[in-house]
């Protein structure tokens, strides 16, 4: 797991930013949305490429523990639809 910027760079440890993990996954983990192949691609790979993009929002404290905050941008994806706008956004 990674806490990236906006930009998709790791932030230093103790920087708060959005939590993703880093492709690949297991086989058989998150495999797709219910017939919306595309748009999982769009709402989970997309928006950092390499990275699963998890929509929290977190922090490496100075011991290697990851803390998450919350919801980046105060929704919850359903369906690979994300339902407001917030700062993550591009």
């Amino acid at each position: 797991m990674e806490v990236l910027d906006s930009h998709g760079k790791v932030v230093p440890w103790e920087t708060e930013g959005a939590v993703a993990i880093k492709l690949p996954l297991p086989p058989g983990t998150l495999p797709t949305l219910w017939e919306n192949d595309q748009k999982f691609k769009e709402s989970y790979l997309e928006f950092f490429p390499g990275y699963y993009f998890t929509g929290d929002g977190g922090y490496y404290d100075k011991d290697g523990y990851i803390y998450i905050m919350g919801r980046i941008d105060d929704v919850i994806n359903v369906a690979g639809h994300r339902l407001s706008t917030g700062p993550w956004r591009r």
